[in-house]
């Protein structure tokens, strides 16, 4: 608001032949705000220049220069009155007075920031009160916790990098240039845990249909021709392999096709096949110790004649680096590539004899298995307690859970039935058949997911 009065030295403006009347041109006052320094140039038109400018009443904290620079700052708050007066050369003296607006800057509103997490999604917008609009954002000092942002609009957002409990400056500033600071702690938790790795198997009888349970890989019903006799779980838990007594193999969901055994390179009939975790690949064992590689899984080696006896029952992949085993029906296991050999030796012999072999995915070693459920560890791997009782029928296969689960393990009847063992949670048991009967196409094989 303006108001202006004006008073003319007698006889001179005429006699100069003034025309213009001396006017104040400035119509308002900006807005100010307490502790902003405020420099607002008055300007005056007409009359006769120069003009010299006087003050008549300003508010504590603000001076008015002859040249008409009104500057300071202004120490209180609500609407102050600024009263000046402009003198041309001729005498003539025009006074206004003007309504300075004085405010408080921008504040920031306290909060409590929402805890993060690393690598997940955070965002949260901040708020301000006072002061001029527009406001705009600021790190006045230091920094933020990486993989965040502050937008000018005030929203701290993106993926903490690192967990820890931050202490963190944020400022906003408004149209006059007031900033408001106020500091807050966040705090940046741990990512979260990897989800559970699949806990589960597949089975497949003599004809190649597959049960799968607990896993990605679907199963499958199809009839396949020859005699199926074992089956590989592909590395994530979202594909597997079954293999033939001929050598053919067959991939499903996700595992890669590598390849099948030629008839004419087989020298007796195959008993298993061994995909190793993180491979891209898998290998083939036949009943006279002979491995057949596949994919990125080249053969280590095979079973020397005069040392086997027995038969090969099945094939084991070293859960760490390159290496399998091979074990027998009369007890040995024999190491390749960087499958650990070390005080293996001859597995106890079991009545029955042993039927299959497992890697321990817990350590560096194997479990094997006699027909009548016993089972023996080598390498760090022992027997786990039982879970659902005490084996009905004959066993003919053992599979194991993810190293993420701990020790444990299932064996697979004749009948059909899993049972589980230690950290192998996932079964399906369900009623024992009758006594004396046995599934319509037998069982041949049971792998988990590694």
């Amino acid at each position: 608001m303006l108001l202006a009065t004006a008073s003319t030295g007698i006889g001179r403006a005429a006699a100069q032949g003034a025309t213009v009347p001396l006017t104040i041109a400035t119509a308002a006052l900006p807005p100010a705000e307490t502790g902003e320094y405020l420099s607002v140039a008055l300007l005056a038109s007409g009359g006769t220049p120069p003009y010299v400018w006087e003050p008549a009443a300003l508010p504590p904290g603000l001076t008015l220069g002859r040249g008409g620079l009104l500057v300071g700052t202004p120490s209180a708050t609500g609407s102050q009155e600024v009263a000046v007066a402009v003198v041309d050369a001729t005498g003539t003296r025009v006074s206004a007075a003007f309504v300075l607006s004085v405010g408080t800057g921008p504040v920031v509103t306290a909060m409590t920031l929402p805890q993060g997490q690393v690598g997940q999604p955070y965002s949260v917008t901040l708020a301000a009160t006072g002061g001029t609009a527009p406001y705009s954002w600021i790190v006045p000092n230091g920094g933020i916790p990486g993989g965040l942002v502050l937008t000018s609009s005030g929203v701290l957002s993106g993926r903490p990098g690192r967990a820890g409990r931050y202490r963190i400056d944020l400022g906003v500033s408004d149209a006059l240039g007031a900033v408001g600071r106020l500091g807050f702690t966040l705090v940046v938790l741990p990512p979260p845990p990897p989800p559970p790795p699949p806990q589960g198997y597949v089975t497949v009888d003599a004809a190649g249909r597959t049960d799968s349970v607990g896993l990605v890989a679907p199963s499958s019903r199809a009839r396949l021709g020859g005699s199926t006799v074992a089956v590989a779980v592909e590395p994530s838990g979202a594909g597997y392999w079954t293999v033939s007594s001929v050598g053919t193999v067959h991939a499903f969901g996700a595992a890669p096709f590598h390849g099948s055994v030629g008839r004419r390179y087989l020298d007796a009939p195959i008993v298993g096949i061994a995909a190793r975790p993180g491979g891209a690949g898998y290998w083939v064992a036949s009943a006279t110790g002979h491995v057949y590689g596949f994919g990125a899984d080249r053969t280590l080696g095979s079973v020397p004649a005069h040392e086997l006896r027995g038969t090969i029952v099945g094939i084991a992949a070293a859960d760490h680096g390159r290496g399998y085993w091979l074990a027998s029906s009369t007890g040995q296991v024999f190491a390749f590539g960087t499958a650990r050999s070390a005080g293996i030796g001859r597995v106890t012999r079991f009545p029955g004899g042993i039927v299959a072999i497992a890697a321990a995915t817990v350590s560096d070693g194997f479990y094997v298995v006699s027909s009548t459920g016993r089972v023996q560890g080598a390498g760090g791997a022992g027997p786990a307690p039982a879970r659902s009782g005490r084996v009905v029928g004959r066993v003919i296969g053992i599979a194991v859970p993810p190293a993420a689960a701990g020790p444990g393990y299932w064996l697979l009847s004749q009948a059909g039935a899993v049972f589980a063992f230690g950290a192998a949670v996932v079964e399906t048991t369900g009623v024992p058949p009758p006594a004396g009967t046995a599934p319509v196409v037998p069982p041949r094989g049971i792998a988990g997911a590694r």
